[in-house]
């Protein structure tokens, strides 16, 4: 029965289109983990993700062991006890529950799964090395304890381009009595004097040729 849960999962996985990939599960971290570039701890590190973190997950291998996520923008895989899910009300682990939540069972191929999301990473340049001989997969490691009131259910992440209330801000409008200055101000003729400054006013032309009065004696 188990089998045949799997591979309806895989079908209707197939059957989704891209956008609809990238939504099918949304669970949320019961401890701190760090995200890898593939299902063990020996592949490379992509990012830390603390408690709380929502992920939305892609699928997860058999057993629902490790899982490939996205997390804050970043793709990768974390152990599946580290994520909750809802269900009926209530958080459980996702190993336990993945058949009935409908997560779907996925195999990793690293030389395709590299090539999608890490072709930006420095380990990337190593790819060849790790095609060659790829880590095997890892049991993870045991799930955190569960703390003495349950886990609690973190506020869900802002939807992109959706702002919460009281963030949206009217612009402020200017005063409507506000004087304009009148539209047709007459401008002085193009050959006018212009005025001179105080203290620098200098003799005609005619009588700054004349050479200094005669001497009296």
């Amino acid at each position: 029965m188990k089998r045949f849960l799997s591979v309806v999962a895989v079908i209707a996985f197939l059957a989704l289109p891209i956008a609809g990939r990238a939504q099918l599960v949304n669970g949320y971290l019961n401890a701190s983990v760090t995200m890898r570039a593939g299902p063990s701890p020996e592949y490379p590190p992509i990012v830390f993700l603390p408690y709380d973190t929502w992920v939305s997950v892609q699928g997860c291998l058999n057993g629902w062991e490790w899982c490939d996520v996205i997390a804050n923008g970043y793709r990768g895989w974390i152990p599946g006890n580290y994520i909750l899910y809802d269900y009926q009300g209530a958080p459980v682990l996702l190993p336990y529950y993945g058949p009935r939540i409908g997560i779907p069972i996925i195999v990793f191929s690293i030389g395709t799964y590299w090539g999608a999301h890490y072709r930006h990473r420095p380990f990337y340049r190593d790819r060849y090395r790790w095609y060659r001989r790829p880590p095997p997969i890892a049991r993870p490691p045991a799930p955190p304890h569960r703390p003495p009131g349950g886990w609690a259910r973190p506020p869900r992440p802002p939807i992109a381009g959706h702002r919460p209330p009281g963030s949206h801000r009217p612009r402020p409008r200017p005063p409507a009595n506000v004087p304009r200055p009148p539209a047709n101000i007459p401008r002085p003729p193009a050959n006018a004097p212009r005025p001179q400054p105080r203290g620098s006013a200098r003799a005609p032309a005619h009588e700054r040729r004349r050479g200094p009065p005669p001497s009296s004696g």
